[in-house]
C-alpha cells in the first residue's frame, strides 16, 4: 500500500521525494485508539549469553527483543565481551551476523536454537561457563484498546524469568544476573490511571496494588505492567528465600525510542515504544501515556555498566534508567515529535510529508535517575535527541524504499 508521497527535503539538506509503501498501516478514519497490530513472526526474539574465554571479559545471558535487545547485544560485543545467543528460529541467526553493528564482531558470538523457551530447563544447557546472564524481552501485547486474560499473558514473561533465575543457581560461574523490567512496575494504580506528582527512583518499591488481585481481563499495556509486577516479585522472592550464589539487577525502563538497525523498512519502526513518537506524525491517536521515556542507547548502556557496578549480596539492586522528569517535569511532551521533525527536517512537515492529525496525550510521571546517571557514568539523552535518531532512519528507510520502487517500474 503506498501511504503518501510528497515531495521533500531531507536532513542532509538534499531534496527529493518521499513515499512511504506500508501494508501494515494507515491513517486511522476513527478516533478509537489504534495500536499498530505485529505479528510474532516479524518480532526478533533472541537470548543471548555472554561467557568468559581465555580470559577475555565476561558474559551474559541476554534475551533480546527487538531494538533494546539488539542494541544491548551490539554494545556488549563493542565493550569486549563474547556472546552465546539463543535464538528461537536458525534464520534469524544469517541477519543478525549481517548487520553493521555485528558483523565486526563474528567470532566472538555464537549461536544456539531454542524453539521454546516456557519449557522448564530451556536454558539450563547454554549457561556453562556463563558468568553474567542479562534477560532482555518480554511478552507483548498487541492492542491497547481490547481486553486480554490477565493471568494467561502473565504466565509467559514470568516463567521465562524464572527459567533464567534457575539456569542461573545451576550454572557455579555466573556472577550476576540482570532483569529488564519496566518502571511501570513501580507505579501505584493511580499513577496508571493519572498525572502523578509522586518522585519515584531505584528506592521505590515494586508496586503491589496492581497484583493483590489483579483483575481477571486488562487491556494490553496493564496486563504488560501487572504480568512486569508480577514477574518483578518472583525475582525478590527467589532472591530472599534461596540466597543465590550470584548478585541480581534490576533494570527499569521508560519507553525506550531510538533507532533499529534490524529494520529494512520504515513500518518496521512503527512498533513497540517507537508508535509514541510516531503517532503524532502519522495520524495516530494513542492512549495517555506516563512521561518516562529513554534513548535506545542509553537503555542498552545502562545494561553493560550495570554488570559491574557494587551490589549487595542478597538484595534486588534496581536502576532506572530514564530521562530525569523529577528534575524537569515539563522538558517534553510527546507531541512535540512534530515541532522537533520541523526544526531538524526542513520543509518535511510543510510538504505534507506525514498526514499528522495523532496525539499522545502525556501523563505526569516524576522520575529521580539521578544517581543512576551517576552509578552508571551516563547523561540521559533528551526526547529530541532520540526523535532525531528515530526520524533520520525513518526517513532513510522510506527514501530507499522509494528509490528501489522507482528502478523496478
Amino acid at each position: 500500500m503506498r501511504l503518501f508521497e510528497r515531495s521533500i527535503k531531507s536532513h542532509n539538506g538534499t531534496s527529493g521525494s518521499l513515499t512511504v509503501y506500508n501494508d501494515v498501516l494507515q491513517a486511522p478514519k476513527t478516533q478509537e485508539p489504534l495500536f499498530v497490530q505485529v505479528p510474532v513472526k516479524a518480532l526478533y526474539h533472541y537470548p543471548t549469553r555472554i561467557y568468559k574465554r581465555n580470559g577475555r571479559r565476561t558474559p551474559l545471558d541476554h534475551w533480546c527483543f527487538r531494538t533494546r535487545g539488539f542494541r544491548v547485544l551490539a554494545e556488549a560485543l563493542q565493550a569486549g565481551y563474547r556472546a552465546r545467543a539463543v535464538v528461537r528460529k536458525a534464520e534469524q541467526v544469517t541477519k543478525i551476523k549481517a548487520t553493521k553493528s555485528i558483523s565486526p564482531y563474528a567470532d566472538k558470538v555464537e549461536f544456539a536454537v531454542v524453539p521454546d523457551l516456557s519449557v522448564d530447563g530451556a536454558f539450563d544447557a547454554h549457561t556453562a561457563g556463563v558468568s553474567y546472564i542479562l534477560h532482555v524481552a518480554a511478552q507483548q501485547f498487541t492492542s491497547v484498546d481490547v481486553p486480554i486474560d490477565v493471568a494467561e499473558f502473565a504466565k509467559s514473561n514470568v516463567k521465562f524469568t524464572e527459567n533464567i533465575l534457575e539456569a542461573a543457581a545451576k550454572a557455579p560461574s555466573v556472577k550476576r544476573v540482570l532483569i529488564t523490567s519496566s518502571v511501570t512496575t513501580l507505579f501505584t494504580g493511580e499513577g496508571l490511571q493519572g498525572d502523578s506528582d509522586l518522585v519515584l527512583s531505584w528506592k521505590s518499591e515494586v508496586a503491589k496494588d496492581l497484583v493483590s488481585p489483579h483483575p481477571e481481563k486488562a487491556v494490553g499495556p496493564i496486563a504488560y505492567v501487572i504480568s512486569k509486577v508480577l514477574s518483578a516479585k518472583l525475582v525478590e522472592k527467589f532472591v530472599e528465600e534461596r540466597k543465590p550464589h550470584f548478585t541480581v539487577a534490576s533494570i527499569l525502563l521508560g519507553t525506550t525510542i531510538g533507532r533499529f538497525e534490524l529494520a529494512s523498512e520504515s513500518k518496521e519502526l512503527v512498533s513497540g515504544s517507537n508508535i509514541v513518537p510516531l503517532a503524532p506524525l502519522l495520524g495516530f491517536p494513542f492512549p495517555p501515556t506516563q512521561s518516562v521515556f529513554i534513548h535506545i542507547d542509553d537503555a542498552a548502556q545502562s545494561h553493560i555498566k550495570a554488570l559491574t557496578i557494587d551490589i549487595a549480596p542478597g538484595t534486588v539492586r534496581k536502576i532506572v534508567p530514564v530521562y530525569n522528569t523529577a528534575a524537569n517535569p515539563d522538558a517534553f511532551t510527546w507531541d512535540d515529535s512534530i515541532a522537533i521533525v520541523k526544526k531538524h527536517f526542513p520543509g518535511v512537515i510543510e510538504s505534507g510529508a506525514f498526514p499528522l492529525g495523532g496525539t499522545v496525550p502525556k501523563r505526569k510521571c516524576l522520575v529521580d535517575s539521578s544517581e543512576d546517571e551517576k552509578v552508571l557514568g551516563l547523561k540521559f539523552k533528551t526526547y529530541e535527541e532520540a526523535v532525531v535518531d528515530l526520524i533520520t532512519q525513518f526517513l532513510t528507510l522510506a527514501q530507499a524504499a522509494q528509490a528501489a520502487a522507482a528502478a523496478s517500474a
